[in-house]
């Protein structure tokens, strides 16, 4: 889209200009991923009634995510999986390294959230209670730092390369938490059997550790614009104002 202001110089809106144009945006399809998830592609999700028992791996690899109990199965509407107490995923093994690139809305809960975990006892990822920490769990909260409010959808990047799992929000700084290697180790999406929700899950990217820093700043920018949480980005970050 363009138009020409009263002084005579064209303005051209670049997000705009490239969906009129008919030609691709960015997405992760271009680059190497671990896994990737996107409730907005009707073709990966197997459900019956809302309630979604497979949803298809995106990366190629086949890491294809499942539930056979009805009881636990989340329910889906195009363009989210809303995970309620009880509600989880089992996963194909993910590597013991890779990083992740989330979009989802926490629900209010009287329960810890989780959308990542390993088991009952461990979660790669969780947001706390009372004061919506995000961080992981590993005997203890280990926290980000990082507030992920109730009801606010929101890009999170969780980094399980180093020694202790690093987090950010929307593209912000990473920030290490004091969870350590045992936590990355997730194998459900969700809080497998401890009875706690999330709320919904959007889409979900896993990269390898090996993508340039370049890449990850478009896969933070594809999510942002593509689930409409741009204006979220920080000043200066490369895709604040245009989608990659």
């Amino acid at each position: 889209m363009s138009f020409t202001p009263a002084f005579g110089v064209p303005f051209v809106d670049p997000f705009t200009e490239v969906l009129s144009s008919g030609a691709a945006l960015w997405s992760p399809a271009q680059i190497a991923t671990v896994a990737w998830y996107d409730a907005d592609d009707a073709a990966t999700i197997t459900e019956s009634g809302g309630l979604v028992s497979a949803w298809a791996d995106k990366s190629g690899n086949a890491r294809t995510c499942s539930q056979g109990a009805g009881t636990n199965q989340p329910t889906y509407s195009l363009g989210n999986i809303q995970f309620g107490a009880n509600d989880f995923f089992t996963m194909s093994a993910l590597p013991t390294t890779y990083l992740l690139f989330m979009v989802g809305t926490p629900s209010a809960s009287t329960a810890h959230r989780v959308p990542l975990s390993k088991n009952n006892g461990t979660h790669t990822m969780i947001i706390a209670i009372t004061t919506s920490l995000l961080g992981s769990w590993q005997g203890s909260l280990k926290s980000s730092g990082y507030t992920w409010s109730p009801s606010s959808t929101d890009l999170v990047g969780v980094d399980c390369t180093l020694a202790n799992i690093a987090m950010s929000l929307n593209a912000a700084a990473f920030v290490s938490t004091t969870a350590t290697t045992v936590s990355r180790e997730a194998t459900f999406i969700g809080g497998a059997n401890g009875a706690l929700g999330f709320g919904g899950i959007k889409e979900m990217v896993f990269i390898p550790t090996s993508t340039s820093s370049g890449n990850k700043q478009k896969i933070e920018g594809y999510l942002a614009w593509k689930w409409g949480i741009q204006a979220k980005l920080p000043s200066g970050h490369p895709y604040e104002i245009y989608a990659p």
